[in-house]
């Protein structure tokens, strides 16, 4: 049964009032044209709604069980209303940011921190799992966005923005460092034990590129899941790694580990991914416009 909300309507606040003369008030309009939508009502629902009298309107029976889900309903109607408006405010809100925790140390915190100064009932959930999940679930739209090294290859489903450029370095430590600093190129460095991430990651894929474009094949000693791991490994004597300068600072600061100079090795970029769908929240847009203009 279809029926028009806006009698609906009529029929709520009259009830509520219990008066035709008070609803009309309420609505700024005529009494006859509440009336005409009461009359229009039961005709539409083939049933009386109100007993009326002198002293005012009551419900029937019938008019009853209506008021009580039609009351139930426009409170859900109201509170529906006032969310999205708290939303469009920013008062309140969600949004879901999928990163690996070194990025979201490194590179996503400075922004998250402005972003949490200037929108504080704004909720923000960091969602980390390597970057092919994270995508999938950027696809389905269980998160918002995705920060991450931006890949080589196009990625159809999404927009990538870079934001941010990042320097690769080959690091080492103390021990490591001594048999290393002296190698001019890379291709003296293959011959130490080599430390990198495992397959498909983007940081493993620029580091095989790398090696690709000047014709230079190596066995890895050891594939690990993450750059975490890959600097800890570093730092503990297992050889050398091909890590993120921004990553290590600390690291560098307290000599745990140290660059090995070989040349100028090609910066790459962090950015972020959003669907191509376009069905980013307010919360989510005000993010990425915030990334955008620092």
């Amino acid at each position: 049964m279809n029926v028009n909300y806006d009698l609906l309507k009529v029929f709520y606040i009259v009830a509520k009032n219990q008066s035709i003369s008070k609803a009309a008030k309420e609505l700024n309009v005529s009494q006859p044209a509440v009336s005409q939508s009461i009359q229009n009502l039961e005709k539409s629902l083939a049933g009386q709604l109100f007993i009326r009298s002198k002293k005012g309107v009551t419900l029937t029976e019938e008019g009853k069980a209506l008021f009580t889900d039609v009351n139930e309903g426009m409170n859900l109607i109201a509170n529906g209303l006032e969310k999205f408006q708290e939303m469009r405010n920013l008062d309140v809100g969600k949004v879901r940011i999928g990163a690996n925790p070194i990025i979201s140390k490194h590179i996503l915190m400075p922004y998250l921190k402005k972003y949490h100064d200037k929108y504080p009932n704004i909720e923000i959930e960091l969602v980390h799992e390597s970057t092919i999940n994270l995508l999938k679930q950027l696809k389905i739209g269980s998160i918002d966005l995705v920060v991450m090294s931006v890949p080589r290859k196009v990625l159809v489903d999404f927009e990538i923005y870079g934001f941010q450029d990042v320097q690769d370095v080959f690091i080492a430590n103390s021990k490591y460092y001594e048999k290393a600093k002296s190698s001019s190129n890379i291709h003296e460095l293959l011959k130490l034990p080599i430390i990198v991430e495992k397959s498909p990651s983007i940081s493993r894929a620029y580091f095989d590129l790398l090696l690709k474009s000047r014709n230079l094949e190596y066995p890895p000693s050891m594939e690990v899941d993450s750059q975490d791991l890959l600097i800890d490994f570093v730092a503990n004597g297992f050889g050398i790694g091909f890590a993120t300068q921004e990553y290590i600072q600390d690291e560098l600061e307290s000599k745990k580990i140290f660059i090995i100079d070989v040349g100028q090795i090609p910066k790459r970029k962090v950015g972020l991914a959003i669907s191509k769908k376009g069905n980013l929240s307010l919360s989510a847009q005000k993010l990425v416009d915030l990334i955008k203009e620092v």
